[in-house]
Formats: structure tokens, C-alpha cells, sequence
């Protein structure tokens, strides 16, 4: 089982295959009506993205070499909540307020339907698990041109 820490040290062309590997799951079972699998891949995708889109802004606002010493540890990073990393992306302009608050929607229901599932298993549809993947293409884009903006301040 992959912990944050085994995370924070995997080869960037696993993590690559890996993302490419949900992706091509959460299509097949969203074709195949497995919304429950289908939104567990695509909000651990949409969660993965706002973290690494938080870890680089964080990083990279105390250090813009980079040096590995200065990286959030990934108690910091866990520690930090999502809503948290969400108001971080909307507060330096990542992300316009439409968005920071389809953002906060979306944590909203994603908390009722992982916690409280047993209650809301038939909330598990087609529209919800497009909205996460909607919003997953958004903020993807957003931890790209983070990583644009890093390089070319380099």
C-alpha cells in the first residue's frame, strides 16, 4: 500500500502511468455505471492535484531554487486541510471565485458521500462524478501552469 511518505518518493514516470491508469479506470467504470469506483479515482485525482498544486506554490514562495531542504514536509502537507490549499489557490489567483466556490461544493459532497456512504449510495451518479472530472481537468491545468511559471522563473 502506497503511504504520503512512499508518495512523496515514487519515480515521476510511475506516478505518470499510475494517473494514466485511473484515468482509463474511471472512464471505463463510469461507462460501465460503477460510480462508486468512478468517483473514487476521480476525487483522489482532484485531491492529488490540489495537493501538488499547494506543495509547489508553498515551496516555491520559501525558496525558488527549490533546494530539496525547504520542501513541505509531508506532515505539513497532510496537516494542511483541503479547504485550506483550495482558499491558498483562490487567494493568489489560481483559481476565480466561481471555481474556489465550485471547489468548496465539491469537498462538501465528496465528505458526505466517503463519510457517510453507508446513507448515500445512490448519490453515486453519472453527473457526479463528471463534475469532479470537470473540475479535476480545471485544476490539473492550474498545477501545469504552476509548474510553467517555476520553470521560467528558474
Amino acid at each position: 500500500m502506497i503511504s504520503h511518505n512512499i508518495r512523496e518518493r515514487l519515480d515521476k514516470d510511475y506516478v505518470r502511468e499510475q494517473y494514466s491508469q485511473a484515468l482509463k479506470e474511471y472512464k471505463v467504470n463510469l461507462e460501465k455505471g460503477n460510480y462508486v469506483v468512478s468517483f473514487l479515482l476521480i476525487s483522489a485525482l482532484l485531491e492529488e492535484r490540489i495537493n501538488v498544486s499547494w506543495l509547489l506554490l508553498e515551496w516555491y514562495g520559501t525558496d525558488t531554487n527549490l533546494n530539496l531542504v525547504n520542501k513541505p514536509t509531508q506532515s505539513e502537507l497532510i496537516g494542511m486541510g483541503i479547504k485550506k490549499k483550495i482558499k491558498m489557490l483562490k487567494e493568489n489567483d489560481w483559481i476565480d471565485k466561481k471555481t474556489f466556490e465550485e471547489l468548496n461544493s465539491l469537498t462538501r459532497e465528496r465528505n458526505f458521500l466517503i463519510h457517510l456512504s453507508l446513507y448515500n449510495m445512490k448519490e453515486y451518479t453519472n453527473e457526479i462524478c463528471e463534475r469532479f472530472y470537470a473540475m479535476f481537468r480545471i485544476i490539473d491545468k492550474v498545477s501545469r501552469d504552476i509548474k510553467d511559471m517555476i520553470d521560467e522563473g528558474k
